[in-house]
């Protein structure tokens, strides 16, 4: 079992708050990372910046599991921003249609 930090931390930079994931996102890793996320949105508020900066690989149940937390954030006023996708994690949004339901950006590293 992989520990939460290994797979995952959370930063805060004002005014937003990102989650960083550390690992490719697939069937491994989304039954740990999503309660994780959805946790982030009910203390946090509606609003998600995901750093996917050392994501190299998402698969679709990576995918389902980003579209489940933008289908939550949206209920609840809110918006996931995708920062730093690497150029395999943007050409599989691009190619599965998804990139446009994402605000998709960068940010630099602390």
């Amino acid at each position: 079992m992989l520990g939460h930090e290994e797979i995952a931390e959370l930063g805060t930079r004002e005014p937003e708050q990102i989650f960083t994931i550390d690992r490719d996102i697939d069937a491994t890793t989304v039954w740990e990372l999503k309660p994780r996320l959805l946790q982030h949105l009910a203390e946090k508020g509606p609003d998600l910046w995901i750093d996917l900066g050392r994501v190299s690989f998402i698969d679709s149940t990576g995918l389902g599991m980003l579209v489940g937390i933008l289908r939550e954030a949206r209920q609840r006023g809110g918006a996931v921003r995708l920062l730093n996708a690497s150029r395999e994690v943007r050409r599989i949004l691009q190619i599965t249609g998804l990139e446009s339901l994402f605000k998709i950006g960068t940010t630099a590293r602390p």
